[in-house]
């Protein structure tokens, strides 16, 4: 007994020092949650997955475009893709550079050779964002990929794709005060449809301040034949008192395959519209919006054409080549397809003055068969605006490598 009475000293200073050591511990962990890492917001695919259908014992490129919106900046981003199964994404991985908050168009193209035998595929695409030279850390959550690999004559419909002309996005649409623009576009549908319907995007907000999208009819159409072009009519109107500025809308079709529910199907025509206070101007090429070069060998270089005039006089011109099937720059090279545009002679435009626009296309010896698409616009200041702006219309180009 006399031993245990003097050990309680011991083991209450025991306990006074073991409290002292947990409680920094404890407050710590109570700390409220800004002093925690800050998460990263997830990111949203539109549409995710993306899904599609090959036939077996044939070689394919899978075209795949999506969107996604990032809520917060990413600096250094850099998207991963991988597919197993004999499968593989071209390009595998790519920079993004650095991705501001919004929305942006992603695309690549995914090989399923002609050994691939028949069953499911799952592709897995990242965002990645670098810390440092081997250093990556995801953001947000993935994107899939599902391509089905069937034989010949399978019942299976393939999965609907809608592909818009002229290509999958019209540029700006400018409008003036006052002023009614009516556009007229058209769509196909890989397989056919029921009870298919055109409808817009545009918010309450845009309305409000004086701009309306209008679908003519007809708008919905009760079957749709598979590969059929499809005519849609819609009108711009901008009230008098419009809000001078930018707006952004797109078009998409929503349908159903027979005996499936009805769902909104990919892809969008997407444009924006420029109400200005000055009337619009307005570039017109020459034969039309839609041009296709003639195919060009590997190993060659071939140069092109085309002719343009402005409803006004324009100053400070220059052209801009987008490309919707290879658009970044690195893409291109990595195919061994490079197209460019000579500089204009003159920035200055007169009205209604026809002026050629040169396009090279160089090919190395070891391009990749195939065809590219790719639009390109004309970036200038109109008469009386008081910044330089994309005209519309812009022309779209289709060529390929043989």
């Amino acid at each position: 007994m006399d031993g245990l009475l003097r050990r309680i000293p011991l083991i209450i200073l025991a306990f006074a020092l073991l409290g002292g050591t947990l409680a920094p511990v404890a407050a710590q962990a109570a700390a409220p949650p800004r002093t925690q890492p800050a998460q990263v917001r997830t990111l949203q695919w539109s549409p995710n997955p993306i899904r599609r259908q090959v036939t077996a014992g044939r070689y394919h490129e899978v075209y795949a475009l999506t969107r996604f919106y990032s809520p917060i900046t990413i600096p250094h981003a850099i998207f991963s893709i991988h597919v197993g199964g004999g499968l593989y994404a071209r390009p595998a991985a790519f920079s993004l550079g650095r991705i501001a908050r919004g929305y942006h168009d992603l695309d690549f193209v995914v090989v399923v050779p002609a050994k691939v035998r028949p069953g499911r595929y799952v592709g897995t695409g990242r965002v990645l964002r670098r810390e440092g030279a081997r250093d990556y850390d995801d953001v947000g959550r993935p994107l899939y990929v599902i391509v089905r690999v069937v034989r010949a004559g399978h019942p299976r419909p393939l999965a609907p794709v809608i592909r818009w002309q002229p290509a999958n996005s019209l540029g700006a649409i400018t409008v003036q005060r006052g002023q009614t623009v009516t556009e007229t576009v058209s769509f196909t549908s890989d397989v056919a449809l029921t009870g298919a319907e055109v409808r817009s995007v545009f918010n309450d907000t845009a309305r409000d301040r004086g701009v309306i999208v209008t679908i003519l009819a007809p708008s919905t159409f009760p079957t749709v034949t598979a590969g059929a072009t499809v005519p849609v009519t819609f009108i711009v109107r901008a009230t008098p008192n419009a809000r001078v500025g930018g707006y952004a809308d797109a078009l998409y079709v929503k349908a159903s395959e027979p005996g499936a529910p009805a769902v909104r199907l990919p892809y969008s025509l997407r444009y924006s519209i420029d109400v200005d206070a000055v009337p619009a101007t307005i570039a017109r090429w020459t034969g039309g919006n839609y041009v296709t070069f003639p195919a060009v060998a590997p190993g060659s270089i071939l140069t092109e054409t085309a002719t343009f005039t402005t409803s006004a006089d324009v100053f400070n011109a220059t052209l801009r080549l987008t490309n919707t099937t290879l658009r970044l720059a690195k893409v291109r090279r990595s195919r061994g397809v490079r197209v460019t545009l000579l500089p204009l002679t003159s920035m200055t435009i007169a009205a209604n003055t026809p002026v050629t626009v040169n396009v090279v296309i160089d090919t190395t010896k070891l391009a990749v068969p195939g065809f590219f698409t790719g639009d390109i616009f004309l970036i200038a200041q109109p008469s009386g605006a008081t910044a330089r702006r994309l005209l519309y219309y812009g022309l779209h180009f289709t060529g390929a490598v043989q």
